[in-house]
């Protein structure tokens, strides 16, 4: 069988960090682990066709493995990857009172009677965002659970908008306007996610380069553990920066 190396990485992360079969209490995010392994994989295809579209946040080898893995970890903290928050079903499959949709967890604002938003995002072609009003234009919370690549799209394009407002701050500190609005706000948010990204980086390296995952992306099914792929050449082990957690 042919593997997707991204891929693989992507569903390793995903089981280790929230694995199948859990119980969450919640009736619309219940589900049996099959089902649970099934709905991953299908984000780890999604997720990776979206980082092998867009630009990367990164430079280097691993550019764009590493944008999927923060990507990861925001929404990984963000929801858990809960099948309710994943289709934004019941009342909490939206979080921050309604505001936030979808597993990257977008503030577009709570739906109107006609069950959209009236504040909708729109994902210019240069990887930069812009909020409108205008219906015709962009995504609203509800195309958001209804299209999980335009999520992830929301998602990073929000995440690059927040490096580049607080690219004067430290690393695990560019998060701060996505996790709070402003770059004054959200430290404690922001140095969560970026330190669960080092640290998967770190723990799990990918074994493989971004040259040898992209552009193809295969849709193999991923059914075997990624112990079971074929060995490539091992990258130089790279540098972990420390940083602080927090609960989403």
């Amino acid at each position: 069988m042919l593997y997707n190396l991204l891929t693989a990485w992507f569903l390793s992360i995903m089981v280790s960090f929230s694995p199948p079969g859990r119980q969450h209490f919640i009736p619309e995010a219940e589900e049996t682990k099959e089902e649970t392994i099934a709905r991953y994989e299908s984000i780890t295809m999604d997720l990776a066709e979206v980082v092998s579209e867009e630009q990367p946040l990164f430079k280097g080898s691993l550019a764009r493995t590493k944008t999927g893995a923060v990507m990861e970890a925001v929404s990984g903290m963000e929801s858990g990857w809960r099948k309710d928050v994943d289709f934004g079903l019941g009342k909490s499959g939206k979080g921050d009172g309604g505001k936030s949709w979808c597993l990257m967890q977008v503030n577009l604002g709570v739906a109107e009677a006609n069950g959209k938003t009236k504040l909708r995002i729109v994902v210019n072609p240069d990887g930069s965002s812009e909020l409108t009003t205008d219906p015709t234009r962009g995504w609203g919370g509800e195309d958001l659970v209804r299209d999980r690549k335009a999520c992830f799209r929301a998602g990073l394009a929000q995440m690059r908008k927040s490096f580049n407002s607080c690219k004067g701050l430290g690393f695990k500190d560019r998060l701060r306007v996505y996790a709070g609005g402003q770059c004054d706000r959200g430290a404690v948010e922001s140095r969560a996610r970026m330190d669960l990204f080092a640290r998967w980086i770190s723990n799990r390296h990918p074994t493989f380069k971004d040259k040898d995952v992209f552009p193809y992306v295969r849709s193999t099914p991923l059914l075997d553990p990624p112990t079971l792929l074929p060995p490539v050449e091992a990258p130089t082990p790279p540098v972990v920066i420390s940083t602080v957690l927090r609960s989403s």
